[in-house]
């Protein structure tokens, strides 16, 4: 028969839950980073015209008041008219981040959309087929 002691139980029960607060926790806290509201943001694309099915390279510039480059981590997210734009959601790093836009098979003027929290960019037209 084997013998346990008091502080080996309760220290097997409470492993479990130690680690479920940890995770909950760790979860509560990570909220996207968003631009904040006074910061200006800036599409570029490359090329800005596309055969059917090529694709681009869109990137978005958001820039403080301040005039520094937003936090790395920023959250921003993309949308297109016309098209695809993948990843929808990505991450800044030094105040920039670069997704893809993918023509399909329509051809016509697609207007790409990004926005971070409240700071929106002017809509970006690429055109597709051109």
């Amino acid at each position: 028969m084997r013998k346990l002691t008091a502080g080996r139980d309760v220290l097997g029960c409470l492993r479990p839950m130690i680690l479920v607060v940890a995770l909950v926790s760790a979860g509560c806290n990570s909220s996207p980073l968003l631009a904040p509201t006074d910061s200006t943001m800036v599409l570029v694309a490359t090329p800005q015209v596309v055969p059917l099915g090529g694709s681009a390279e869109v990137t978005a510039l958001i820039t403080k008041s301040s005039g520094q480059a937003a936090s790395d981590g920023t959250t921003v997210h993309f949308s297109s008219s016309l098209g695809d734009v993948t990843p929808r959601e990505a991450e800044t790093k030094g105040g920039k981040v670069t997704v893809r836009f993918v023509a399909g098979t329509t051809p016509g003027t697609a207007v790409v959309r990004a926005y971070s929290g409240s700071v929106e960019a002017t809509p970006l037209e690429i055109i597709v087929g051109g």
